[in-house]
């Protein structure tokens, strides 16, 4: 039985290249569901690309198995302490307070603020 691979969201021909000034050539990443242009890449980079557009993976769900960008995880999980914070408050919080439930040891927010800290310092320790 031989490995799953997914596929290149690169073109074969890497048709579409464009060229900037300070990157040099760029190379179009398509969808690999719908097929949507979806970014470039710089070509002296690239050696393999896969990528499913926000509205695929809104439409059908992550891939299974993939890993997901820690920041679009944290970002969502804060998104959901706010919305518990502010449905515990009983109306929406300012910016300062989000920051200050933040800095505060308990509830979820610091929570999660603790866990990504964590996470950035494990990151940029070589």
């Amino acid at each position: 039985m031989g490995r799953d691979v997914l596929p290149s969201s690169v073109t074969k021909a890497r048709t579409g290249r464009v060229f900037h000034s300070t990157l040099g050539p760029l190379i179009p990443v398509y969808c690999a569901s719908c097929s949507a242009l979806w970014g470039l890449v710089q070509e002296r980079l690239l050696t393999f690309a896969f990528v499913v557009c926000n509205a695929c993976e809104a439409k059908n769900g992550p891939i299974a198995g993939l890993m997901s960008e820690p920041d679009e995880v944290f970002r969502e999980r804060q998104a959901a302490a706010v919305a518990d914070e502010e449905r515990r408050a009983g109306r929406a919080l300012s910016a300062l307070e989000v920051e200050a439930r933040m800095r505060d040891g308990d509830g979820p927010l610091a929570l999660v603020s603790r866990e990504w800290q964590a996470h950035v310092r494990k990151v940029a320790t070589p």
